[in-house]
């Protein structure tokens, strides 16, 4: 099983293409990375598919579990230099990394994308802005969040206790 990698992501663009990517979060079976750079016909099958998503994506499957912000999609007649803006922010999970080629792809279009993101077994965590990623591995004196007990055994071996 992969770990999954938990990301916060704001999207702020042309609103024809912002309100593609909202619509696409929005399916039952959502699709962001299919959408952005779709996989091609002939890797569409099997583990050419696999290898194919990895390689291009980042990440193993699409954006699962999409939760998009409450005040959904938002949108301005202000111009912007290809018309009307439209944005919004959504969360998700991908296997193992967040798909910053998407992200990639994306700002080379003109759409921006900030996102934060990080690991479920917070081996790593990063944030994505202006086109540029940066990540970095967290420790736990880091994460406020993780805060090992007083009698804690943290060199004893989990395995051993449940085999004897």
């Amino acid at each position: 099983m992969p770990n999954h990698c938990d990301q916060t992501v704001f999207i702020h663009g042309p609103r024809m293409m912002v309100q593609e990517l909202y619509w696409a979060l929005e399916l039952k079976e959502p699709r962001f990375c299919d959408l952005v750079l779709p996989i091609p016909f002939e890797q569409s099958i099997g583990m050419t598919g696999y290898d194919w998503r990895c390689a291009n994506w980042g990440t193993k499957w699409d954006v699962i579990e999409v939760e998009i912000d409450d005040d959904g999609l938002e949108h301005s007649d202000d111009t912007y230099p290809n018309g009307p803006v439209a944005w919004f922010t959504f969360k998700c999970w991908t296997a193992w990394a967040p798909p910053i080629p998407v992200w990639d792809k994306l700002h080379s279009l003109g759409i921006e994308v900030q996102a934060d993101y990080e690991d479920e077994n917070l081996h790593f965590a990063g944030e994505y802005a202006n086109g540029e990623d940066k990540s970095w591995e967290p420790t736990a004196l880091d994460d406020e969040r993780w805060e090992p007990e007083e009698d804690m055994n943290l060199d004893k071996d989990i395995y051993e206790e449940e085999v004897q």
